[in-house]
């Protein structure tokens, strides 16, 4: 993403303060929040996210956002982020490569698609 204009944040930022039950019964909500932060290595393209998934207790299943490096790879080995963006699956961190506002909203959904099909 690096040099290229990202025409669809305006898309994600109109996401924010957004929240939808996904299921008829209410046991999970995925919520949004996303603002025009400044232009930082840590966040290059302006915006500082969160999309989650959240059951009916309030407990993260699956989310992405940016709010602070993470570690890539285990022990001695592993090394920080230059990036804060990353993905929760249950309670496990990883890196997540951005590719764009539009292909992370769309691979939100997909994988909040993958999660519930697998819950039921």
């Amino acid at each position: 993403m690096a040099g290229r204009k990202d025409h669809g944040l305006e898309i994600l930022l109109y996401l924010d303060g957004d929240r939808y039950f996904i299921d008829e019964d209410g046991n999970y909500e995925v919520c949004f929040s996303v603002r025009k932060t400044r232009v930082s290595t840590g966040k290059p393209y302006g915006i500082s996210y969160s999309l989650v998934l959240i059951d009916k207790h309030g407990k993260r299943i699956f989310g992405f956002d940016n709010a602070h490096r993470v570690p890539d790879g285990k022990g001695r080995s592993s090394k920080i982020t230059v990036t804060f963006d990353h993905k929760h699956i249950w309670d496990r961190t990883t890196p997540y490569k951005y590719l764009g506002a539009v292909k992370l909203v769309a691979y939100f959904w997909k994988q909040v698609d993958k999660i519930l099909k697998e819950k039921e």
